[in-house]
Formats: C-alpha cells, sequence, structure tokens
C-alpha cells in the first residue's frame, strides 16, 4: 500500500494539467486501485480514501482556472501547488477572489466542501464501526444519507429549473453545472451506499431494526447491478 502511495503521489506531482481523464492525474487516481484484489469490493484503507478525495478535491478545484502565485506568466494553479499550500482554505479564498462571478454558481463551489465533508463522514464511519462503536458509527452514516438527499434535491431543483428556462444564453453555463452536479450525486451515492453496508453487515451490531433501516438506505443508492446480491442480504436480515 505504501508503494501504491508512493507511486500516486509521483504521477500526481508530475501532472501539468488537473484532470483524472487523462494524463498524470488519471494515472495517479487508477494505480490506487491496486489496492483491491481481483475486482473486488473490499474496503481500501484511510489513507487510500484520503488519497482518492484529495486527487479529486484537486481536479474539481483546478477546473477553476485560479491563477498561480509561482510564476509572473498567465499560468493557472498545478497540482503540485494545490499539494504544498499549507492552509487549503486559502485555495478557496483564491478562487472567491479571482472569479467575480463564482457566486452566481455557488453550488460549484459548495460540491468541494460536500464531498470533503462526505469522505470524511465515511471515515469516521468506519473508524468508528472497527472499535466497535455502532452508535457512532449509525450517527455518521445517518449525517452522510441527509447530505446525500440534500443534494438529489438539489440536482432535480436543477433539472427542473433548466427543463422551465427558455434563455439560450444561460443554457451552456446551466448545462455544465447540471453536470457537475450530477457526476458529485453519482459519487456520494458510490460513497453512500458502501459506507452504510459495511456498518449494516457487521456481525457485532446487534440491533436489528437499525440494521434494516441502514439496509433499506443501501437499496436506494446502490448501482443497478449490486441490487440482487443487497437485496438476499437484506431477506436474511428480514427473517
Amino acid at each position: 500500500e505504501q508503494m501504491i502511495l508512493e507511486v500516486s503521489n509521483h504521477f500526481y506531482d508530475r501532472a501539468q494539467v488537473a484532470s483524472v481523464r487523462s494524463g498524470e492525474m488519471k494515472l495517479a487516481k487508477e494505480v490506487l486501485e491496486l489496492t483491491t484484489t481481483g475486482g473486488s469490493q473490499t474496503k481500501s484503507s484511510f489513507r487510500v480514501k484520503q488519497q482518492e478525495s484529495f486527487i479529486e478535491a484537486t481536479c474539481r478545484l483546478c477546473s477553476f482556472r485560479i491563477p498561480s502565485n509561482r510564476s509572473n506568466h498567465r499560468t493557472s494553479l498545478s497540482p503540485v501547488e494545490v499539494r504544498s499550500t499549507k492552509d487549503k482554505m486559502e485555495l478557496v479564498a483564491r478562487l472567491i477572489s479571482c472569479r467575480e462571478d463564482v457566486y452566481k454558481n455557488p453550488e460549484l463551489v459548495l460540491d468541494i466542501a460536500t464531498m470533503i465533508e462526505m469522505r470524511t463522514l465515511a471515515m469516521l464511519s468506519d473508524a468508528a464501526t472497527s472499535n466497535g462503536d455502532f452508535s457512532h458509527s449509525l450517527s455518521f452514516c445517518q449525517r452522510l444519507i441527509h447530505l446525500i438527499s440534500n443534494l438529489r434535491r438539489r440536482v432535480q431543483a436543477l433539472e427542473n429549473s433548466s427543463s422551465s428556462s427558455s434563455s439560450t444564453t444561460e443554457q451552456p453555463n446551466q448545462s455544465e453545472l447540471i453536470q457537475t452536479q450530477r457526476r458529485t450525486l453519482e459519487q456520494a451515492r458510490d460513497l453512500g451506499w458502501k459506507t452504510c453496508y459495511q456498518l449494516s453487515k457487521h456481525p457485532g451490531w446487534e440491533e436489528t431494526p437499525s440494521k434494516l433501516t441502514l439496509m433499506s438506505h443501501v437499496l436506494s443508492l446502490c448501482p443497478e447491478d449490486r441490487l440482487a446480491n443487497l437485496l438476499k442480504n437484506w431477506n436474511r436480515l428480514d427473517r
């Protein structure tokens, strides 16, 4: 795992463009998949999740084309500069100061904070579960589900607003915003069902009604191709 993380960091620092669709940043994220075996659903460690979250947050932040402080040329913020900035809130402040119209699309900025909060809750839940503190783990899962529900409503509201809008000049920006929100929701759903499932299947947790409720959320968030196996687990728990 340590070797994989070092390779991921190497690709991250070499990346000239912060995009997981191509180049070194794509490799930085893809190499983390080697911590699981054979494509199984093995749970990633805290450090791997932290690295993955950092890569995604970097790409989202750099998509705003924040000017770099390291050069007199008009270059954009680089991934290595993001890593070297000690106070990460400074980067958000720079974003708001350099993009005067950013307040018109607050969701794009808030998504960064939302995903960081979600991943933090997921890691806290995993830590609590590992220590047998199921009540705290459940509370973290419930907060995670609440955030996902809010995000789903935001996406639905944006889609409804877009379909009813007759303005053609705002459509490109609106379309980009909707696509960004959909990607964030997809990531949140994936994070949510996996975190809740880790708690619901723990053999040491004996609160069956709470486990059933949590499994219901798992079924509502998981991909379609996982429904069959997860529904069997729900049925066994229900019996």
